[in-house]
């Protein structure tokens, strides 16, 4: 049809203003290559430049299956990132180093000048590295038992972001599930398969269905994670934890938390996870907290798995105009439930001075839950 309703909800094309950053124009580049005017080895730079966020195929009304045909014209690229995330040993070594930086003095100056895809890295970087430490295989259910629900840890999670693993396990168990910590012999290969890797990523994402099988339940605090798992695994038990607790229900009170919220949904979850709506009415349930809108909410923030580092310098803008639209907005508090989005967003508010951060829901739901010994140990 080409009709154009994608562009305005393509961010490529929103930084650039240029036709082949579109889904449009990226799609008349790939019958121009299956009409042998251009050659595949043409059309990689723009094929390469999408960050994957899927808007497009929401807003198209022929519902064109715009990354199904990327995919099929992507040429199969080496990605690093991939590379080290698939690997435990090396995953590992990427974690030890980035908390070794993260006590050096001169590492917080590096951040704020980026320079290249090394500098792009560094200010990605969280404020605090927090790895996850198993203290056992497999976490109670506290009250009436509900389900048993298995643990996808992520590569980037396992290593940075401890504290969100922690909350989640609290969350779980007190709302009556007992969650399994699963060892995984390879990650989800949703990195591969968005590095073009497309039959990689997708033996990984059945062997991962494979090591799950056991269970009814899987979620994976990537909405990355769990949308290619679902999408590319055959199985239909893998879940963003928040939308399994919207679909499962909340269970006891709610205490009161006063608060301007923005939440940046993230693209994967919206775009292709069903119900994500309920997730929004899950947390405008709490008492005193007030879900605002903000400038451009809809549009990705360019994090797009290994685009912000592959593409850093597009990715950059695209997350500078995330962050000042978060900035702008009214809200005391920045919710984001994708490892991804908040390294992209937390960077650039921090390079711009802002004191804002973001946070994961589970965090507010954990407090909203009166979890106190959790969220006392968390602080000692």
């Amino acid at each position: 049809m080409h009709c154009g309703l994608c562009i305005e909800t393509c961010p490529t094309y929103r930084a650039t203003g240029i036709e082949s950053d579109s889904p449009r124009g990226r799609l008349l580049l790939m019958r121009a290559a299956h009409e042998q005017r251009l050659s595949l080895d043409e059309i990689q730079p723009a094929l390469n430049r999408c960050v994957q966020c899927h808007a497009c195929e929401s807003s198209c009304p022929s519902n064109v299956d715009y990354s199904g045909l990327l995919q099929q014209n992507l040429k199969p690229k080496s990605s690093v990132i991939a590379k080290v995330m698939a690997s435990r040993t090396l995953s590992n070594l990427a974690g030890l180093g980035l908390r070794t930086l993260s006590f050096l003095v001169a590492y917080r100056w590096l951040r704020k000048m980026p320079s290249g895809k090394i500098g792009r890295a560094l200010m990605l970087t969280p404020d605090k590295v927090t790895p996850f430490s198993k203290r056992q295989q497999v976490y109670p259910a506290l009250g009436d038992f509900r389900a048993s629900v298995a643990l996808q840890l992520g590569c980037v999670e396992r290593q940075a972001n401890g504290d969100v693993i922690n909350d989640l396990i609290a969350v779980f168990t007190n709302q009556g599930f007992e969650l399994h910590i699963v060892e995984q012999e390879n990650c989800c290969g949703a990195l591969h398969y968005h590095s073009s890797d497309t039959i990689g990523g997708t033996e990984m994402a059945m062997s991962s269905a494979t090591t799950f099988s056991n269970f009814d339940y899987v979620v994976s605090l990537s909405a990355g994670c769990s949308s290619h798992l679902q999408q590319h695994s055959g199985s239909t038990i893998f879940y963003d934890p928040l939308i399994f607790l919207a679909e499962q229900g909340l269970r006891g009170d709610l205490k009161p938390v006063e608060a301007e919220i923005a939440w940046a949904v993230p693209c994967h979850l919206k775009h292709l996870q069903h119900n994500w709506q309920a997730v929004g009415k899950m947390l405008s349930s709490i008492p005193g907290l007030n879900l605002l809108d903000f400038t451009d909410k809809d549009l990705c923030c360019g994090a797009g798995g290994a685009s912000m580092i592959n593409n850093h310098q597009l990715s950059a803008s695209m997350g500078d105009a995330k962050a000042r639209c978060l900035e702008a907005s009214e809200a005391t508090r920045v919710l984001s439930s994708n490892s991804g989005c908040r390294m992209q967003i937390d960077a650039h508010l921090r390079f711009m001075a802002s004191e804002k951060r973001t946070e994961h829901p589970l965090r507010l739901l954990s407090f909203s839950l009166g979890i106190d010994e959790h969220i006392k140990s968390r602080q000692n």
